[in-house]
């Protein structure tokens, strides 16, 4: 994961399946494009997206349930965005069976054809792009743990401790990291509760 500043639209058309709050889904491949949503934004579908007389469609922020995406020329590198209530579109950073870390980027996502994900910001001295991540556990509100850049120091690296207490060994392996904060929430993808425990 990277941050890139927002000075063109690269990466920002890709293929991906789009999975609807009512079961159905829409594949986006071969010559069909789509726009990485951002904000609380429509996910807009290109039909056809090399011929000169291409369509649009347009697929509402609330009736869709994930989106997942991927560069043309790196198709196994497959990431999940997920509309967040209170943040809006979200791309899925750490996937685990109990737990999530999700990024929000108010500016927007990209991917690089190396299959890499950006997120977008603006150079600007009076508003500053607000890109964060978040922790989602099921039955639980979304939580903000802060700014994507920097080292977690021992403060913060305490605090998202207090979200997987129950499991001692990481939490250990999270106190000793001197790593940089995308590196060290990475380890949550071990996370395991000490109640599933055997």
């Amino acid at each position: 994961m990277v941050s890139a500043c927002q000075t063109s639209r690269y990466g920002k058309v890709v293929c991906g399946e789009i999975y609807k709050k009512d079961g159905s889904r829409l594949s986006v491949a071969q010559r069909d494009r789509l726009r990485m949503p951002s904000g609380h934004g429509q996910v807009v579908v290109t039909t056809d997206i090399y011929a000169k007389n291409h369509e649009k469609t347009k697929i509402s922020y609330d009736s869709v349930d994930s989106v997942h995406v991927w560069h043309p020329a790196s198709p196994d590198e497959v990431w999940t965005m997920v509309p967040v209530p209170g943040y809006g579109w979200c791309m899925r950073y750490v996937d685990n069976p109990y737990i999530q870390v999700l990024c929000y980027s108010s500016r927007g996502y990209g991917l690089f054809a190396s299959g890499r994900m950006t997120n977008y910001y603006t150079q600007r001295i009076v508003s500053k792009t607000k890109v964060r991540f978040l922790i989602a556990r099921a039955g639980q509100p979304v939580r903000n743990i802060g700014k994507v850049k920097g080292y977690g120091d021992r403060s913060w690296r305490e605090h998202l401790c207090s979200y997987v207490a129950d499991d001692p060994g990481l939490c250990q392996r999270i106190m000793q990291s001197k790593r940089r904060k995308y590196e060290i929430l990475q380890l949550l993808s071990d996370y395991k509760p000490q109640q599933t425990l055997k």
